[in-house]
């Protein structure tokens, strides 16, 4: 039973993850902000949402390196099922632009 719920509560975790990516990525804005008082450059990721959602860059490259993770076992598990392309494509779009 506790391996059921860890195991929902993972996959669950995934799709929340594409959820956020598949958001950044068709209503996202990136913002570089420059901090003179530190002499160094800021950015941050936010898309209009219900509740005001900021993503400062360690969070932006967590979310790349998760996006990593989807988009790759569903290249060769599901390059047939159109759900799964148009989800590698968006985490693709995302990799890309947090570059």
């Amino acid at each position: 039973m506790a391996l059921q719920n860890m195991y929902n509560n993972i996959q669950n975790r995934g799709e929340v993850t594409k959820e956020k990516i598949k958001n950044v990525v068709l209503n996202g804005a990136f913002t570089f902000t420059r901090d003179q008082e530190e002499d160094k450059c800021l950015v941050s990721l936010q898309y209009p949402s219900k509740s005001n959602v900021k993503y400062n860059l360690n969070e932006i490259l967590e979310l790349r390196g998760r996006a990593l993770l989807i988009a790759k076992p569903k290249i060769s598990v599901m390059i047939n099922n159109k759900e799964a392309v148009m989800s590698k494509d968006i985490m693709d779009k995302f990799v890309v632009q947090s570059l």
